[in-house]
């Protein structure tokens, strides 16, 4: 008890430059951003498409506020013995808080993957073939993040699974989870995870300098083209949208 309360003295004293603060600065951040997200969600004028990547974005935002939460939890969880009392309850909680945080941002990855996936089938159709191989790529590139990071965050379950199933916290599937978590799989994991993130962001810039210009974006929603039920991407609302968007791209074009 004396540890924890000296501990939390030096935090606060610092005057709002130790981890405790920027750990719940940044996760009242993450929220905020999930709130405003969730709520352009609901933005009537959103198509099926729009929806499901603000979705996985709520998601994901979601999971990075988790993740500072466990960050902070960390934190405790090494300054303590994992026998005490305290380290075992931040053990736990750790397990609990990234087993979440990771299905959630799993989640979130699956959405944006597979909607990547749609837009590479659509602009191969097109005859983009290297815009729609862009996209295709970097679906199966979040699809194995995803895998992997499920993997991870299931991997710091250990203690909390131990917890939760008491008398029979020596089932195989519980001993499984903790020897991977002890392996020196769970870094390589890591690794590969960081490297794919920069193997996404530069295909998300080759993707920028690979789209179609303003106005044939325009076409794909305009009420001239032959529209079918399972498209993602829906028409103009209205007239006056529609108007309005080949006026701005008109002007983006001269």
């Amino acid at each position: 008890i004396g540890k924890v309360r000296d501990n939390l003295a030096a935090e606060f004293q610092n005057g709002g430059g130790g981890k405790f603060y920027q750990i719940r600065g940044g996760v009242v951040m993450a929220l905020i951003e999930g709130i405003v997200l969730g709520i352009k969600y609901f933005n009537k004028d959103n198509g099926d498409k729009e929806k499901l990547e603000y979705k996985a974005a709520f998601l994901i935002t979601t999971a990075a506020g988790i993740e500072l939460a466990a960050l902070g939890v960390q934190s405790v969880a090494t300054r303590f013995a994992p026998t005490g009392v305290v380290g075992r309850g931040a053990a736990i909680s750790l397990g609990g808080l990234r087993l979440v945080g990771g299905s959630l941002a799993t989640v979130g990855g699956v959405m944006l993957a597979s909607i990547d996936y749609e837009d590479g089938k659509k602009y191969w159709n097109k005859d983009y073939n290297m815009l729609g191989s862009a996209y295709l790529a970097r679906a199966i590139v979040s699809g194995g993040i995803s895998a992997l990071g499920a993997a991870v965050a299931f991997s710091y379950s250990g203690p909390l699974l131990r917890f939760l199933v008491g008398k029979n916290s020596r089932l195989g599937f519980v001993l499984t989870i903790e020897k991977f978590a002890g392996s020196r799989m769970v870094p390589v994991f890591l690794r590969l995870i960081g490297i794919g993130s920069f193997i996404t962001v530069g295909i998300s810039v080759a993707i920028i300098f690979l789209f179609p210009d303003e106005m044939e974006e325009w076409c794909w929603h305009s009420c001239l083209r032959e529209w079918k039920s399972g498209d993602l991407l829906k028409p103009f609302k209205d007239q006056e949208t529609e108007l309005e968007k080949l006026y701005e791209s008109l002007q983006a074009v001269n």
